[in-house]
């Protein structure tokens, strides 16, 4: 299966889930340092219906036959969570660079032992698939919480969702499925902790959480409230879930000594996002009017750093956002700390791992 141009990065995908045409497909036409060449999944009527919609040349039947196809330089992989741990380890072993959907892995545990695994493949380009971080409209957020508010003394995320906005329901969605490492905090926490990280900082300890458990299975999170205490000083909480009544809230805010700042919107700025920064009695209103999406932002930075990975060059060098496995596994550590402060079981291990 030839490229179409040696210089670019050629992706397969494994698994034709929603997310991959607003995550990859969509985006990938604006992008010329990439191109999908192949799709694998288990139902090949699946994966060639899928192909077919989105012009892509190559299906596969399995995800191994995919891994094997020496023209394939990455992977995407929008799996369940309970999967990401396997396949991006297989992906990796085989030589393939890697943007996986997040939450990277099901647990810390597996986090770790990618971390290992990479150790042996210094030269893969490995990216968990936190879009946000990406937008400059998040960035320019950012600076300014750095640098105008002084010590930060509470930062807050809601991340709360109406029901209807999901595929399937509260019981069959993928979403809250055991077996498949689902619940609240997975899906949406995952960003709200990542959130409050790359906003405010590590996060020392988790001071409570409670979740609205699923009446069909104890051990599933519709929705979670969690407090925190920073690192650096102050405080930190979050909001997340799917029960909100109608309107989703999506929004950080952040108070300092000097002053406060909220963004709205901060998972997807590209469709509508403002920044309020209040400043001794000044108050200031950045609207984005970047339109461009946080995918298509991302998806630049995968694929220019697996073209210079192929080149031979260091792949970190130009990238103006990087986040390391080291902050993967730090970010699964808080939301397992989250379930066992919630007297919940952290989500389940791969086998090989028991």
């Amino acid at each position: 299966m030839p490229s179409k141009c040696a210089g670019r990065a050629r992706i397969g995908v494994l698994g034709a889930a929603n997310i991959a045409k607003t995550a990859l497909v969509d985006p990938m036409a604006f992008e010329p340092n990439g191109e999908i060449v192949a799709i694998a999944a288990r139902d090949p009527a699946k994966a060639l219906q899928w192909a077919k919609e989105n012009h892509i040349p190559q299906v596969y039947d399995s995800y191994e036959k995919l891994l094997g196809d020496p023209d394939i330089d990455a992977v995407y992989i929008p799996l369940p969570n309970s999967l990401h741990y396997q396949w991006a380890k297989l992906a990796i072993e085989s030589g393939k660079h890697v943007l996986c959907e997040k939450p990277l892995t099901s647990n810390a545990e597996e986090a770790e032992a990618l971390s290992q695994v990479l150790l042996g493949h210094p030269n893969i380009v490995f990216f968990e698939a936190f879009h946000y971080r990406h937008h400059p409209a998040i960035l320019n957020a950012k600076r300014a919480i750095q640098q105008e508010l002084g010590p930060l003394q509470s930062l807050h995320v809601e991340l709360d969702v109406p029901a209807l906005f999901l595929p399937g329901d509260l019981h069959t969605d993928i979403r809250f499925q055991a077996h498949l490492a689902g619940g609240a905090t997975m899906d949406l926490g995952c960003y709200a902790v990542n959130a409050i990280r790359y906003f405010g900082g590590e996060i020392e300890e988790v001071t409570s959480a409670t979740p609205t458990l699923s009446e069909r299975d104890k051990n599933i999170d519709l929705a979670m409230k969690a407090t925190f205490k920073l690192a650096g000083g102050g405080s930190a909480s979050f909001s997340c879930g799917f029960l909100a009544k109608l309107v989703p809230s999506m929004e950080v805010r952040v108070v300092g000594e000097k002053g406060k700042v909220s963004v709205l919107n901060f998972i997807r700025p590209d469709l509508l996002c403002v920044s309020t920064v209040s400043l001794g009695g000044e108050v200031r209103r950045d609207v984005n009017v970047d339109t461009r999406s946080t995918y298509s932002y991302q998806l630049r930075e995968f694929c220019g750093a697996v073209v210079r990975a192929k080149e031979g060059k260091d792949w970190r060098e130009g990238c103006r956002v990087l986040m390391g496995i080291e902050e993967s596994i730090a970010n699964m550590k808080v939301i397992d700390s989250i379930y066992q402060k919630a007297s919940m079981a952290p989500r389940m291990k791969y086998p090989s791992l028991t």
